[in-house]
């Protein structure tokens, strides 16, 4: 079913991605909180200056589906996107969801596949946009209005059957290679939400993506997320003299840590962030990693 549906909506996609139709737009706020602590996570590769979306983006095959439902008039697609703020501050995200149908006693039947007439644009003063510590937040709720009927276009199909989401998701004007993040996927039919995905339990389904125009398949993954570009376990510690001590730290999207000792005559650190006493004092060891730096104070007793 799937290499069927994915040939088309490419096409389609490819041949109208420069049509941008952007969202309201208003002055960003703080998120509260992130509303879960496992996500979905792909690689990008988003590259300044494109022109077109096929040289610019990440493809999501399988994003969602369900066994059986009853088909509707209405459709959209609900997806959170975490997006880092060193690529939001200055660049922006392309959208255009789509969904394909299937019948049949073994559900192998297509009938069809539908997507939005334009896709959706959103840069950090979006209504839709919020930041959230070291992210952007894109609440992504995008109608789904444009059937097809093999090549041409046409009504939704009736009665019942398995529905299959996708989604296409171009960055442009800021270059950026790393990862983003999805949570909390609804697909919405007729106003209701008849099928969702948030990622807790670990599953991810039979989710699948592209980068770019590369064919080549990728596995994405459920991770922990917490918002923050780098997280360091303490920043304060104590170790006697010749004695060791680890820093922890942790990196949102996975990155290089660098550590730097402020004095090695009182304590040094190696590159995996072992403190090691070398004579009483105080010094300060400079934790870096994605563009954020964290400072932890030593004490050598």
């Amino acid at each position: 079913m799937f290499n069927k549906t994915k040939g088309k909506v490419i096409a389609t996609i490819m041949a109208l991605a420069m049509a941008i139709t952007a969202l309201p737009v208003g002055g960003v706020v703080e998120a509260e909180a992130a509303s879960k602590t496992k996500v979905m996570e792909t690689n990008v590769n988003f590259i300044k200056g494109v022109q077109s979306g096929d040289d610019s983006s990440v493809y999501l095959n399988w994003l969602l589906s369900n066994e059986e439902v009853t088909f509707g008039n209405t459709y959209a697609l609900n997806i959170k996107i975490y997006v880092p703020a060193t690529f939001m501050e200055s660049g922006s995200l392309w959208i255009r969801p789509n969904i394909s149908f299937w019948t049949g006693e073994d559900l192998d039947t297509d009938a069809g596949w539908a997507m939005s007439s334009d896709g959706y644009s959103f840069d950090k003063e979006s209504e839709a946009v919020t930041k959230y510590n070291d992210f952007y937040v894109v609440d992504a709720k995008m109608p789904i209005d444009k059937c097809f009927v093999g090549d041409n276009e046409g009504s939704f199909p009736e009665g019942q059957g398995q529905i299959i989401a996708g989604a296409f998701i171009s960055g442009s004007n800021k270059t950026y290679k790393g990862s983003i993040y999805f949570d909390d996927v609804a697909l919405v039919v007729d106003g209701t939400a008849v099928s969702t995905v948030d990622y807790e339990n670990g599953n991810l389904g039979y989710c699948s993506y592209n980068i770019n125009s590369s064919e080549q398949k990728s596995t994405p993954k459920v991770v922990s997320f917490s918002g923050k570009a780098l997280e360091v376990s303490k920043t304060s510690l104590s170790v006697k003299k010749g004695k060791k001590v680890s820093i922890k730290a942790t990196t949102l999207p996975t990155a290089k840590v660098t550590y730097k000792s402020s004095n090695t005559k009182v304590a040094t650190v190696t590159s995996k962030g072992v403190v090691k006493g070398v004579k009483k004092g105080k010094a300060t060891i400079t934790v870096k990693a994605n563009g954020k730096t964290v400072k932890v104070k030593v004490t050598v007793k």
